[in-house]
């Protein structure tokens, strides 16, 4: 801690050349722990006497001698990151004094990998948010020892029995982006966050190699998480499938030819269907319409209540775990020559409907008008030639 008598004296120099009082700064470690082993957190008690209302940067370092300190970790509580000796300034945690140019706070820090066990030399550097300089405390001893072994619990959901009452779904995907990468959301629909350690992501059996979610990834509860790939999925034809961490097959869904920016997404009853509205990791929109010409023989029908032009946002429930959709007459974007040719027969169809129903009157009209307009020249004859 700071003395009494080198406060008192800083007090008098304070009042006696107030220009000048803290032309330099005084930091030191007043408590700190003696022994730590190798990754573990400490706590920092620092005290600074500094300009008055100033911020200033502030981080520890460690080493075994005082030309190579960077084995030492800050922690940032405000992005919850750990920091490198040689990370920005801008990166590291600020402090601020009072009127009379006093902190007093704790700094969190750890040794980085690769520390030498033993004796290392441990100090606090700070700089000025306004200035390029920097300045330290002196240098504390802290012996370091050998890393004890930590307890790796397994995640809940990796457990395959777990898991099943854990599940996630599919509820969006994007095999032909109009740039990017191809991207498959999912979504947990627990009111609990889930570990998808062991899940994966795959294409049709037997296509691309299945995509395995990275160890340790958490999805929370009621979000969503997106997964980017490249040249995973088939613009013309080709299945998305869930597989849960037991490999269970959770969700197969097939789809054909689609066109670029188009996307699949789940509506509010968890049935697929197409959009024009791509939206990752948010709720999803429902943009496009929703037609025969569209829509496979066998596709979900629309949800009750939604126009095929109307917007839908979907609240994917529980319920809708485990869907099981049509893997025939899928999806197909209209544009290709199959649908062109529907799409002809049907107006052909309609045509042909209009005109076998026009009503009867109109039909007898037009003969008595035609036989009107055939007997008018014959009549105008006889008259003619009865008066001659």
């Amino acid at each position: 801690m700071l003395s009494k008598t080198l406060t008192l004296g800083l007090i008098i120099v304070f009042l006696a050349f107030p220009g000048n009082a803290f032309a330099q700064e005084l930091v030191e470690i007043v408590d700190f722990p003696k022994e730590i082993k190798a990754g573990q957190e400490f706590d920092l008690s620092i005290e600074l006497l500094a300009s008055p209302s100033s911020s200033y940067y502030i981080k520890a370092r460690a080493g075994v001698v005082l030309n190579d300190m960077r084995k030492a970790l800050t922690f940032d509580p405000n992005t919850k990151t750990w920091l490198t000796d040689t990370s920005s300034w801008s990166k590291f945690p600020t402090i601020t004094t009072d009127g009379e140019g006093f902190w007093a706070g704790t700094l969190k820090a750890k040794m980085s990998e690769g520390t030498t066990l033993g004796t290392n030399l441990l100090l606090v550097r700070m700089r000025k948010v306004s200035a390029t300089t920097n300045f330290d405390s002196q240098p504390k001893e802290i012996q370091v020892f050998e890393k004890a072994a930590e307890a790796t619990p397994d995640p809940p959901s990796s457990d395959p029995t777990l898991a099943q009452n854990l599940k996630v779904i599919l509820s969006e995907f994007s095999p032909a982006p109009e740039e990017g990468q191809e991207w498959v959301e999912i979504y947990n629909p627990n009111s609990t966050d889930v570990d998808l350690t062991g899940w994966k992501i795959d294409d049709i059996d037997g296509g691309s190699k299945a995509y395995s979610i990275p160890e340790k990834t958490i999805i929370s509860e009621k979000s969503y998480k997106v997964f980017y790939f490249t040249n995973k999925l088939n613009n013309d034809e080709d299945s998305i499938r869930l597989i849960d961490p037991s490999g269970k097959l959770l969700e197969n869904y097939s789809y054909k030819k689609i066109e670029k920016g188009v996307v699949f997404a789940k509506d509010s009853a968890g049935r697929w269907k197409i959009t024009t509205t791509p939206t990752p990791g948010k709720k999803n929109n429902i943009t496009s319409p929703i037609s025969s010409s569209i829509l496979g023989s066998n596709s979900p029908s629309p949800s009750p209540g939604i126009e095929s032009n109307t917007t839908a946002d979907a609240d994917i429930t529980p319920e809708t775990l485990g869907i099981q959709n049509p893997t025939q007459d899928s999806i197909i974007i209209a544009g290709a020559e199959s649908d062109n040719q529907g799409v002809a027969a049907a107006t052909l169809a309609s045509a042909g409907e209009t005109k076998s129903s026009l009503p009867p009157i109109f039909i007898g009209g037009g003969l008595i008008f035609l036989g009107i307009a055939a007997g008018l020249p014959i009549l105008k004859k006889e008259k003619t030639l009865l008066n001659e």
